[in-house]
């Protein structure tokens, strides 16, 4: 009797084996794909110029067809060509006679071709496909954009006109304040748990990850004008600013969360070992780039 309760204690153990496992192995992975891509986009971003014109388009390729499959179950709906061929069109030839013709044929073929996928079942199908489509493309506008924006000044010392501050750092400064978001609400969520952020939406949420992400995103967002000495040029404090953008990547996650649990998927891709696709990868720093676009443009932030 003692040996056949001990061996169904043993056979209800064995399961649990594996799962505890597999968030560790998966965290590890995740580590390992971010060592490897991290400094890529970095070393990029900081390049600027063609390289990172290039990394952006790339990025908006793959994103436009991570939404295609989602929403039209299609590889590259004519939509999304229509996206793709009007932003090439105005960062790389801009918009003369010969372009906006070849821009046009490359559209009514892609229509021809995927005229099964050119309607959808409901209107509201169309609507949310439509808005995805605007919104990648509205941040991939902005990404190039801000590249260009120079909005640091020196802290401190004499000769500050000696010191060249270069413009994509604001770009690079946003990336870490979304990676210190991400990792802060990950590892405070895991350690203290507690209430639900949006069950609903996100099960594994929680106002402990939501808090520890703002704070940490503080605390890198000074850390990094400080190890640089250089001061970024606002209307506002600079709390404020960082919060907000903090605020911004908790809520563009959470949106692609609710986009997801709609459509019924765990993933957006499997591009990116432990990541996902690049939806899920970048599903913040998205509506980062454009809540800080939009900071420039009322002069909250400043640039020169």
């Amino acid at each position: 009797m003692n040996s056949k309760i001990a061996n169904v204690a043993m056979v209800e153990m064995l399961p649990s084996q594996p799962c505890a496992q597999k968030p560790r192995a998966n965290l590890i992975v995740r580590i390992l794909s971010s060592l490897i891509l991290a400094p890529i986009f970095l070393y990029v971003s900081y390049v600027g110029g063609a390289a990172l014109h290039i990394l952006i388009t790339a990025i908006f390729i793959l994103a436009l067809h991570e939404w295609s499959k989602i929403a039209t179950y299609s590889v590259f709906h004519p939509v999304c060509t229509l996206a793709l061929t009007g932003f090439i069109m105005f960062h790389f030839t801009g918009y003369t006679f010969l372009t906006v013709f070849a821009g046009v044929i490359v559209c009514v073929a892609s229509c021809y071709w995927q005229k099964a996928v050119l309607l959808l079942p409901t209107p509201q199908r169309w609507g949310i496909f439509v808005a995805g489509v605007v919104y990648v493309l509205v941040a991939m506008v902005f990404f190039i954009d801000l590249s260009t924006k120079d909005v640091f000044s020196v802290a401190q010392g004499a000769h500050q006109n000696d010191i060249y501050v270069h413009p994509t750092l604001f770009m690079i400064w946003l990336y870490f304040i979304v990676w210190s978001t991400d990792i802060g609400a990950y590892f405070a969520g895991s350690l203290l748990k507690g209430p639900k952020l949006c069950p609903r939406i996100s099960p594994n949420k929680t106002w402990a990850g939501f808090i520890g992400g703002i704070v940490v995103a503080l605390i890198v967002g000074y850390g990094f004008l400080y190890m640089l000495n250089i001061t970024l040029v606002t209307g506002i404090s600079l709390p404020c600013i960082i919060v907000l953008l903090s605020l911004s990547a908790h809520s563009g996650d959470l949106i692609e969360s609710a986009v997801k649990r709609y459509f019924k998927i765990k993933d957006a891709g499997q591009l990116i070992p432990g990541h996902g696709g690049v939806l899920d990868r970048l599903d913040s720093l998205f509506l980062v780039m454009i809540i800080a676009a939009i900071l420039i443009y009322i002069n909250v932030i400043e640039y020169k």
